[in-house]
């Protein structure tokens, strides 16, 4: 096992990590302004040259353990708790307790991005809704609208490993593929909610627009507000939040907002 070191300000932390992720991290640990990121082989870290990248081998500790004991519950929105997988601590009350898998893909709770699709979800998702998690990760924004009452939920990713940790992560019920937005029937979704990148929102859209109900909600983070100049939406964006240099946008059809409304530029009020 080897250890990545990189030096990173606050504010750079969750794009870092997440970059990290889909390089395929076995874990990652942050203490203070640095980052350090676990792998089994060494690579060239040239892409993270403004980060002081430093690679050593790691010592004959218990790194599982030790990643696991930086973790604690914490508090998310008006409704949620969020706990690691290994600790049985119980939501106070008045939120819902939503158990988050570190460690295992991206989607941990901890990230700004989940963060705000989690708040949206509470201010958009209706009991008994049917819900695309599309890009499901480790599958918490899936459960999260369980919790929420969402009548019917359906999470994919078009990461076979993905796919499969969310499926063991959240309950059977949930029906969970390996795949794409083109697999979803026309029309069955009330509300989606997409945590991906600016790239890939624009290649989804269209399927988003055509999967969406008549009055549905689609909730998109995921997108760095730098990028935002980059999406070119089929759709209404009715809410937008900054935070922490990261977007989070709910939007609704074109139909049902009028054909005098401009797509994308509606709306900047809380998402």
């Amino acid at each position: 096992m080897f250890i990545l070191t990189l030096d990173c300000p606050s504010r750079e932390k969750d794009l870092l990590i997440s970059n990290l992720w889909d390089l395929g991290t076995e874990g990652v640990i942050e203490e203070g302004d640095q980052v350090q990121a676990f792998f089994g082989e060494q690579f060239d870290a040239a892409a993270f040259a403004s980060y002081s990248p430093q690679w050593k081998l790691a010592e004959e500790r218990d790194w599982a353990a030790e990643t696991q004991a930086s973790w604690t519950p914490f508090a998310v929105g008006e409704r949620f708790y969020l706990v690691p997988a290994w600790l049985d601590d119980e939501a106070p009350e008045g939120r819902m307790r939503l158990t988050i898998h570190p460690g295992m893909a991206f989607g941990t709770g901890a990230d700004t991005t989940t963060q705000l699709c989690l708040e949206a979800m509470e201010r958009h998702l209706q009991p008994g809704a049917k819900v695309l998690d599309l890009g499901t990760g480790t599958g918490i924004l899936a459960e999260a609208a369980l919790l929420l009452g969402a009548g019917r939920v359906t999470a994919c990713d078009i990461d076979c490993d993905a796919a499969s940790q969310a499926r063991r992560n959240i309950p059977a019920h949930v029906d969970v593929f390996a795949g794409s937005s083109k697999a979803v029937r026309s029309s069955s979704m009330d509300l989606i909610v997409a945590n991906i990148n600016a790239n890939t929102i624009n290649v989804v859209a269209a399927d988003l627009s055509r999967i969406l109900r008549p009055s549905g909600t689609i909730i998109l983070s995921g997108v760095p507000v730098r990028d935002e100049a980059m999406l070119h939406l089929p759709f209404v964006v009715t809410g937008r939040v900054e935070r922490k240099e990261w977007l989070g946008l709910v939007c609704a059809s074109l139909d049902v907002c009028g054909p005098n409304t401009n797509a994308h530029n509606a709306g900047t009020g809380n998402a």
